[in-house]
């Protein structure tokens, strides 16, 4: 179930998406463009359902399967139509492809598309296994929210975590997986939406694959595919429940449709496919706030091509605009509803009715977002990528160690090639947008955040931008130098993967079982969890320095400041007893979890000297202390 499901998900949602299109008469030319053009759209008409249901508090099983299984009707006539297109026989696939498997360029061909399957191979366990502690995002709201959402069987805010008011298109899609297929069913959506990803760039790529002399270049497309599908990032979220790979997925066929829409012949046909774009964008909008960033940037370049009397003009900005926003417009108004506040927990001072939030806790939160990087001087902008390829700690949240420099790597692929393009001649149009677009997002992400996933949708079109840049190089031998960088890069990367990949292979070989790599992988905190576990029903823990929720089955609530203004520790004084009564009482807590290793200079404040109290003085009185970490272990209290 947690692979076949996903997949199904996937098909599914293509045939909904491409009955849609063809509809709408704007169904790509080309199987694979079809199909991730209708996945893509049929995930987020898929996603939203979902989110409506729950709204309306009907996110139960049958209603669930009921919403499944009308897009499947609908959908199903298209999915039939696809796949008889299809080359089934060996003749029609002859017939099919422009290339022969022959010389380098079929050589370079097979190469890439064997390293396309080698780093779906090497990822698919570890999406597929138990989550480890590593997955810190994914075990605090991304799958932790739609777990709740389906205990309740229904969406509502939960006030003391504020992630759970970011956009949630790809949460959304969690939650169906996580009621059938789990934990590592969910994965496999993420790990979807990136395979997605680099079927669009490979189609989109594969279109533009002409050189100068205008023979084509059948290994373009699989090296846009394999150049974005081996950053070291995109391989570890593959294996998480991020939602950075679906954010990817549908800001690049935002730029795809765009580009349909000025080369299309007929401005009915181009107006169409404008909107087409603002959907996409809405959808990535709909995942991640940081989105909004490139539908900016993308709506002034419809506006800027309108004055040069470009394309379908006024009428095509209006077109991505308005669908942009109507799209995207949901979870902007739920917010409103929910915390008086469209982009909480953000803006507050303009927002000064928001709820749950403060000032001071915003000016917490941009702090701790701006301090990722290397500095924000010229320089620093400068070596931008050469640090984002070589020193990824700096930029990475989950693991600021030497082993982060790498997870949170972007490579040195797109990095490494996009120079090459002062050595071009006759370069697409295409690139220079591509690479204006990169540049832009670059700009903007070098004064906001500087973390590097931030950035990883933005790789998508570097990678197709890198692609048509060495198919502009003038002569075979500078092609065959990238060919042996990419080559040396794909090969170092995905070696660097496996010390990551590795644990998830031996419980995918059985060589240990599910126990053994819950209990090697998960540690203290998947001991504690599967003691609160074993604890009486009516159980309510509350949790201090830790927030990954998604292990425990019992109500839980993040105890920190910082998370949400619920608490006014300064009125406790550093009153342990205090504390435990107003934790019972209004919250009506039984448990307390507490993990000592993210404790830190927690005694200077007000919270931890009432929390520090507490357990001095018995109001806390502990029954579980993990044993992997004695010096910093990861204990659980009982209220008294």
């Amino acid at each position: 179930m947690p692979l076949l499901l996903p997949l199904a998900l996937v098909l599914i949602a293509a045939g909904a998406g491409m009955a849609s299109l063809r509809r709408l008469r704007c169904l790509p030319e080309g199987p694979t463009a079809a199909f991730v053009w209708g996945a893509a759209l049929g995930l987020g008409m898929m996603a939203y359902g979902v989110q409506a249901l729950g709204l309306l508090g009907w996110l139960r099983p049958p209603i669930l399967l009921g919403w499944a299984g009308l897009l499947f009707i609908a959908g199903l006539p298209a999915l039939w139509w696809w796949a008889r297109s299809l080359p089934w026989s060996a003749r029609s696939w002859r017939e099919s492809v422009s290339w022969r498997i022959a010389g380098w360029d079929g050589v370079a061909t097979v190469a890439l598309l064997a390293a396309c399957l080698g780093i779906a191979l090497l990822t698919l366990p570890g999406a597929l296994a138990p989550l480890s502690p590593m997955d810190w995002d994914s075990l605090s709201y991304h799958l932790a929210a739609p777990k709740i959402y389906l205990r309740r069987g229904a969406i509502g805010l939960i006030p003391y975590d504020s992630h759970t008011s970011f956009p949630f298109t790809m949460e959304m899609l969690y939650t169906l997986a996580l009621q059938w297929g789990g934990a590592g069913a969910a994965k496999v959506v993420h790990w979807s939406a990136g395979w997605l990803t680099a079927l669009a760039l490979g189609a989109w790529v594969g279109e533009r694959a002409g050189d100068a002399t205008g023979r084509s270049r059948p290994w373009a497309g699989p090296l846009a595919m394999a150049l974005f599908a081996s950053i070291p990032l995109a391989m570890w979220e593959a294996t998480t429940a991020y939602i950075d790979l679906g954010t990817a997925l549908f800001q690049f066929l935002a730029l795809d449709g765009l580009f349909r829409a000025y080369a299309a012949p007929e401005r009915r046909t181009a107006l169409r496919w404008a909107g087409l774009a603002g959907v996409c964008s809405g959808l990535a909008m709909g995942t991640k706030y940081t989105a909004l960033l490139q539908f900016g940037l993308l709506g002034l370049g419809t506006i800027g091509l309108a004055l040069a009397g470009a394309g379908p003009g006024w009428g095509g900005a209006l077109a991505f605009g308005l669908m942009g926003g109507l799209v995207a417009a949901p979870w902007y108004v739920r917010n409103w509803l929910w915390t008086h506040n469209p982009v909480y927990p953000f803006f507050v001072s303009r927002f000064p009715k928001t709820l749950y939030w403060t000032r001071a806790m915003e000016q917490a939160y941009q702090g701790e977002q701006r301090s990722f990087g290397l500095g924000k001087g010229v320089g620093d902008f400068l070596r931008a990528l050469w640090n984002l390829a070589l020193h990824g700690r700096a930029f990475f949240i989950v693991n600021r160690t030497v082993v982060g420099d790498f997870l949170g790597s972007l490579g040195a692929g797109v990095a490494g090639l996009a120079p090459w393009v002062v050595l071009t001649r006759g370069v697409r149009r295409e690139v220079w947008w591509l690479l204006a677009y990169c540049g832009g997002s670059l700009g903007i992400w070098f004064f906001l955040s500087q973390q590097s996933r931030y950035l990883l949708p933005i790789y998508a079109a570097g990678s197709a931008a890198a692609a048509l840049i060495v198919i502009a190089l003038p002569n075979v031998w500078l092609r065959r130098a990238a060919g042996l960088f990419v080559a040396l890069t794909i090969l170092l990367q995905a070696t660097m993967h496996w010390p990551v990949a590795r644990p998830s292979w031996l419980w995918a070989t059985g060589i240990l079982t599910g126990d053994e790599y819950r209990q090697a992988i998960q540690g203290d905190l998947g001991e504690a969890a599967r003691f609160v576990n074993s604890l009486p029903p009516g159980t309510r823990l509350g949790m201090y320095q830790e927030t990954r929720g998604f292990w425990f089955d019992v109500p839980y609530f993040w105890a920190n400041p910082g998370q949400h203004n619920l608490i006014d520790y300064d009125a406790l004084h550093g009153d342990g007893r205090r504390l435990a009564k107003l934790l019972g009482a209004k919250f009506r807590l039984t448990h307390v979890l507490i993990n000592w290793q993210f404790w830190d200079d927690s005694d200077r404040t007000s919270w931890g000297r009432a929390v520090r109290d507490a357990v001095r003085r018995g109001a806390f009185r502990e029954v579980f202390r993990s044993r992997g970490n004695p010096g910093a272990p990861v204990s659980v209290y009982q209220l008294q």
